[in-house]
């Protein structure tokens, strides 16, 4: 599980290699966890994070591994879906409640496809992922 902050992007310009905290947890995930994934808590109500970690767990999602966003507080009922990101979206869920039904959803369906560049992904690439995701997201808009 990772947490996101108010003390964010400084400079303004969103930076993925700036977030090496969740650089490594991908590396560790990746050689150690196969079948893992990531929770991100981002702030009440919406679960939003700053940019440069949302790009950072982007690359998650394009190495095979699934990143829930979850809001710190009570998210007042189901967060919208957003179709543009590669997000599962948490909803209603706590972060510890969004992790337990993350790991039921793995064993489920597995990991994610993996992208053969994550600075280049192909247009096949992700549809495949968003397929995949759209399995997830069915799980968490139920539960």
């Amino acid at each position: 599980m990772l947490k996101g902050d108010n003390w964010y992007d400084d400079s303004g310009v969103p930076d993925p290699a700036a977030e090496k905290g969740i650089a490594a947890t991908i590396d560790m995930l990746l050689s150690e966890y196969p079948l893992a994934g990531i929770v991100g808590e981002g702030l009440a109500p919406y679960s939003s994070m700053s940019a440069s970690q949302d790009k950072a767990l982007e690359l998650a999602v394009l190495q095979g591994l699934p990143v829930v966003k979850t809001a710190r507080g009570d998210a007042s009922g189901l967060v919208k879906v957003n179709p543009r990101n590669l997000f599962i979206e948490g909803n209603n869920l706590t972060t510890t409640k969004a992790r337990l039904l993350l790991t039921a959803a793995l064993m489920k369906f597995g990991p994610l496809p993996r992208v053969a560049d994550v600075t280049r992904p192909t247009a096949e690439e992700l549809v495949a992922i968003r397929e995949k995701l759209a399995l997830y997201q069915e799980v968490f808009q139920t539960h």
